[in-house]
């Protein structure tokens, strides 16, 4: 199955379409704009359409997410919502757009056309076989012409012009401060500049009602947000040389007011003749799953590439067992099928005993990570782990515990494994040395100079992560290497910002760099995200002050913290927490 989600600033709306394109479910919940809701917000909204999707016994069908949220308007954004994304539905394909295109496949199955959108905001996207283009939607402050905010707003101009000049309020205006609940248009001007988008929004009914009626101003207002809409329709359909396409309509100022339809329909037909608007068959939602669909299938390769065999020699050259430390055999654990239990585990214990002082070593590159990790987050980027089997998992481990222990945002620290989220549970054959496929999920990140990204692998060979290093450099993003294998220095320059190479010898079992390697890796880790949290703030003395008690433990420890640091009472500490939503940071600022 596949679920479209059309989130904008008024709702988001989801439907779970089955493979002949019949709805199985559909859901209506909070607002998910891109700008105007944090992560954490839309974060909540997807988890919600996911667990409704549970209840259903549906979950496991679902193949496919296409979120098409209003906002969406650059690269950037669009990743960061697959990001977010990815903590509802790790292991399903995402793909992510903006409300204009759900809107335009709601209407036109082959997603070829145009649509305008007049709700709480305005915009226009053109769509032909080669281009896209959109016009608009700069936002409420910079225009979105046309929509419900923008006619409010000249509206609410009018009304205090009116009384500017005739020392009464009209009409229109008591109603509108019934409405708001102020009692003068002092009050109405404070009201408005601490009121939400959608609210203000809300307002343009009165302005129609006022047009119904025959007041000339409301007319005029109506008049002029439809003619800027009708001409960001007609300059795009000029710019795409498109003739004869639907022209799809929606939104709420669309879908509720027939006299804004008629205008527009009226002004847009002067310079588009061939135009005839028209309300959308299906809703976002299905227009947001009907794009997914077309990505999906234009994802899908249609030969199976034959895999080119490698010689012995080639082999060789390629992979090089004897230059790389964690593959040689370790001579002081020759005997260990041979040894009982308790020997072995005596063994173990001494050979993962020259960890701590291997790490400690390179205690300068480990500083210079810490500190490089920490420059880019404390400007908005982000840490992106990259490793392939043992390394890759221990990556997204770190990456998962982040948001709970120091309420870090979704995609703050995040990581790529070699083969998918699949590779987490089980091996994908050939994943590690796929560069095609390290480069193109580096380039789905879109990165900037704020972001760090970090690969690791025993050897310091693995294709998979110094290609995506490589990509990550050349993108302009900050690098760190980390291995287990020192002799990579011997014969090449340090090729990224940080190189950290730990000695930790041959492995127990040989060449199974889950072991020392691994555990070398962890600690890495550990100190890589945990001492830049702490630079960042979200540790007071040794405790984490920004953790999420997001279970009766976790509260538990909040409270003791909350205890800790302000000598309360646990009762104290309790109601301080219980105010200040759980968030112990807060509680702790409020205390003073």
């Amino acid at each position: 199955m596949i679920l479209g989600i059309d989130g904008g600033a008024t709702a988001t709306k989801a439907v779970l379409l089955d493979i002949a394109g019949r709805t199985q479910f559909e859901f209506k919940t909070a607002p998910s704009n891109a700008v105007l809701q944090s992560d954490d917000e839309i974060l909540l909204v997807l988890k919600e359409i996911q667990e409704a999707i549970s209840n259903l016994h549906l979950a496991d069908n679902v193949e496919v997410v296409s979120l098409c949220l209003a906002g969406v308007v650059n690269e950037r954004l669009e990743a960061k919502i697959r990001t977010v994304a990815t903590f509802v539905w790790p292991r399903t394909k995402i793909f992510v757009s903006h409300d204009l295109m759900s809107g335009l496949y709601a209407g036109s199955v082959n997603g070829q056309g145009i649509v305008a959108i007049s709700g709480t905001g305005a915009s226009v996207f053109g769509r032909n076989s080669k281009t896209e283009l959109r016009g608009g939607g700069w936002g409420h402050i910079l225009g979105d012409g046309g929509s419900g905010y923008h006619i409010a707003h000249m509206g609410l101009r009018s009304i205090t012009a009116q009384y500017d000049r005739d020392g009464k309020l009209s009409g229109m205006a008591k109603k509108i401060l019934k409405a708001t609940g102020v009692k003068t248009l002092e009050e109405l001007s404070a009201y408005v500049s601490r009121t939400e988008k959608n609210k203000i929004a809300e307002l343009s009914k009165f302005v129609f009602e006022a047009a119904a009626k025959g007041d000339a101003a409301a007319k005029n207002i109506i008049f002029i947000a439809a003619s800027g809409l009708a001409s960001n329709v007609a300059n795009i359909a000029r710019r795409l040389r498109l003739k004869k396409v639907p022209v799809i309509v929606t939104g709420g100022t669309f879908d509720k007011q027939e006299i804004f339809l008629r205008q527009f329909t009226k002004r847009l037909r002067r310079e588009l003749p061939w135009a005839k608007p028209q309300h959308a068959e299906s809703s976002g939602a299905i227009g947001a799953a009907r794009w997914g669909l077309e990505k999906l299938r234009s994802k899908q390769p249609s030969t199976e590439k034959k895999k080119k065999e490698i010689s012995l020699h080639e082999l060789e050259q390629k992979v090089g067992l004897s230059s790389i430390a964690t593959e040689e055999r370790n001579p002081r654990t020759t005997l260990l099928s041979e040894l009982q239990s308790s020997e072995a585990v005596d063994l173990y214990l001494s050979e993962e005993a020259q960890v701590l002082p291997a790490i400690a070593k390179r205690n300068a590159e480990i500083a210079r990570s810490v500190e490089l990790v920490y420059a880019g987050l404390k400007v908005g980027g982000r840490l992106i782990y990259v490793g392939a089997g043992t390394s890759g998992r221990l990556g997204v481990l770190d990456a998962s515990e982040c948001p709970p222990t120091f309420r870090s945002p979704p995609g703050q620290v995040q990581a790529l494994m070699a083969g998918g989220p699949t590779a987490f549970l089980k091996a994908v054959e050939g994943a590690e040395d796929d560069e095609l496929a390290a480069e193109k999920a580096v380039m789905e990140l879109k990165l900037t100079k704020a972001d760090t990204v970090c690969g690791m692998t025993a050897s310091g060979r693995t294709p998979f992560v110094l290609a995506a290093l490589r990509k990550a450099k050349k993108l302009g993003a900050k690098t760190i290497l980390q291995s287990s294998n020192p002799r990579l220095l011997e014969n090449r320059k340090t090729e990224f910002d940080v190189e950290v190479h730990f000695n930790t010898g041959p492995e127990v079992l040989s060449g199974s760099t889950r072991l020392k390697s691994g555990t070398a890796t962890k600690i890495f880790l550990n100190m890589l995200s945990t001492l830049s949290m702490v630079k960042l703030g979200k540790v007071k003395s040794n405790f984490m002050v920004d953790l999420n008690p997001s279970n009766e433990k976790l509260k538990m420890r909040a409270i003791k913290i909350f205890q800790e640091l302000t000598g309360s009472t646990k009762e104290s500490a309790f109601s301080a927490l219980e105010q200040a939503g759980w968030h112990l940071r807060q509680a702790l600022e409020r205390h003073g």
